[in-house]
């Protein structure tokens, strides 16, 4: 049984070893072989030269999701798992300019052989760790009804909780012959599991699903001195989606208070590395999608969405000169497009409202166009998520220029998504305008929708009336998040009053942060 006062393992040095080829545990491994060349390898009927994978190898892709070790020879990748081998070499090819065919050459045999080996267990930590980078960087796709993300990120958590991944303390109880772990085997689970939870958590931003907001393992990876256990950059992940994953989760403030973790000063002096900066940051403009939420109009709300709109610009030249100096968004994990896409529809919604005669549209409208940018520098082809996104978007601003502002409160209509509701209400006034699709009210919360209130048609479907305004559930921001998790922001909810727009009618008001 697990208590409380099980820590990780002291530091002891690591000796470049790695798990044996089933991807199991013991405690000695062969020894590594660097001196040998690479070989050719094929897949299917596709052969790459030891020059193209010596070339595509843990070039671009490793430091984001510093999972794997680059200093492990592709050869001995390949003898442990060619299914591992061939996802470090799909993934290096996504912007490979030497042999720009190779991600489409070799995107059909791939998927063949990942789902091939899903479905013959027993199973690996090597496969779990295949599905995790393919979660990280997607195959292309045109639709978010296509993605396969959710459902591989949902079966890497499941293979790795049977393997016992998530608790390598205890990992016998999760195997038929005895083992005990060794200080760099339980490096390599703690890694995984850690990445496990990074790709979860970092789909809310685009799906809006509630997932799980407590996880033993990463507590315990976030609140203990673990930087050796796990690089510095993926610690510094962990401690924002774990924030992430905790707003999500605010209906459970009633049954539990969200209690702030001991290293605060981490998350607001530690992560200011200009990528982990945007990942914190659009964590801080989900928080503000719930200000949407809100259908009120009252000044502090007012005050909120437009610091958020200078937090939006911000992110977006933050993110551009880290593109700038390193090409970054043509190698990045798909974390950070669904964050510009977050920006780019923030930017839209307030533009679009009564808050644009207090807004710098001109700098708005360079924040968006550079959004616009970002995305298309993250697109493989032009019918994939990110190439499609931009299209729509450069749609939606085009509406708006050829219309009035609305001159209306800037409020959602599609509330069940959590911070991804804008997205996906802003998806259907796409559909509505561009996608010839009647407008439709859309469904309201669960818990307003009573047995008596639906209206069964003939063929056995229901009408959902729409209730009215004073009947929906609306919510407020002081019932969403408590003043603690707020304070890891790197970012004061209260305007700079010498920026402020609404200083001449605010005086005596209380703050946003007093008012929650």
């Amino acid at each position: 049984m697990l208590t409380s006062e099980f820590s990780l393992p002291a530091q002891t040095p690591l000796s470049g070893e790695m798990p044996r080829p089933d991807g199991r545990y013991r405690n000695h491994y062969p020894t590594l072989d660097f001196s040998s060349p690479t070989h050719p390898k094929t897949l299917d009927h596709l052969t790459l030269s030891s020059q193209q994978i010596d070339s595509l190898y843990f070039k671009k892709y490793h430091p984001p999701v510093p999972l794997l070790d680059p200093t492990i020879p592709p050869n001995n990748y390949y003898d442990r798992s060619p299914l591992l081998f061939w996802t470090v070499v799909y993934i290096s090819s996504r912007q490979y300019a030497e042999e720009p065919g190779l991600l489409g050459m070799l995107t059909s045999p791939l998927k063949q052989l990942l789902w091939g080996t899903i479905s013959n267990p027993p199973h690996t930590w090597y496969l779990v760790q295949s599905m995790l980078l393919f979660c990280m960087w997607p195959f292309p796709t045109s639709s978010l009804w296509n993605d396969t993300t959710p459902m591989l990120v949902n079966l890497a958590q499941t293979i790795a909780m049977q393997l016992g991944l998530h608790q390598p303390e205890a990992i016998q109880d999760f195997s038929r012959t005895k083992q005990k772990l060794t200080a760099r085997e339980i490096s390599e689970v703690v890694k995984t599991w850690s990445i496990c939870y990074i790709a979860s958590q970092s789909m809310t931003t685009i799906y809006g699903l509630a997932l799980p907001s407590s996880d033993w393992m990463i507590d315990r990876i976030c609140d203990q001195d673990s930087t050796y256990m796990v690089p510095e950059n993926m610690k510094h992940q962990l401690l924002i989606y774990r924030f992430s994953a905790r707003r999500g989760h605010w209906k459970e403030k009633s049954q539990a208070s969200l209690r702030l973790p001991q290293h605060t000063a981490v998350l607001t002096s530690n992560l200011r590395e200009a990528d982990n900066d945007v990942l914190l940051n659009g964590t801080g403009l989900q928080l503000y999608v719930f200000y949407l939420l809100d259908s009120g109009g009252s000044t502090s709300r007012k005050i909120a969405l437009l610091r958020a709109f200078d937090i939006a610009k911000t992110l977006i030249a933050n993110l551009r000169q880290l593109d700038t100096t390193s090409n970054f968004m043509k190698h990045c994990p798909a974390s950070y497009f669904r964050v510009t896409s977050l920006v780019a529809l923030f930017i839209l919604k307030l533009q679009d409202s009564n808050y644009a005669e207090l807004l710098d549209v001109e700098s708005g409208k360079r924040a968006f166009n550079a959004a616009l940018f970002l995305l298309r520098q993250a697109s493989l082809e032009d019918s994939d998520l990110p190439g499609r996104t931009s299209n729509i978007l450069a749609q939606l601003w085009s509406r708006q220029g050829h219309s009035k502002q609305s001159g209306e409160e800037p409020r959602l209509r599609l509330r069940t998504r959590l911070s991804a509701s804008l997205l996906h209400d802003q998806l259907w006034s796409w559909r509505e305008s561009f996608g010839g699709q009647v407008s439709a009210s859309h469904t309201p919360p669960a818990d307003n929708i009573g047995p008596q209130s639906m209206t069964t048609l003939p063929d056995g479907g229901l009408i959902v009336p729409t209730p009215e305004e004073g009947h929906v559930d609306r919510l407020t921001f002081e019932e969403v998040f408590d003043t603690e998790m707020l304070s890891l922001l790197p970012f004061d909810l209260e305007a700079d009053a010498s920026l402020n727009p609404l200083t001449s009618f605010t005086e005596g008001v209380p703050s946003p942060s007093k008012v929650l």
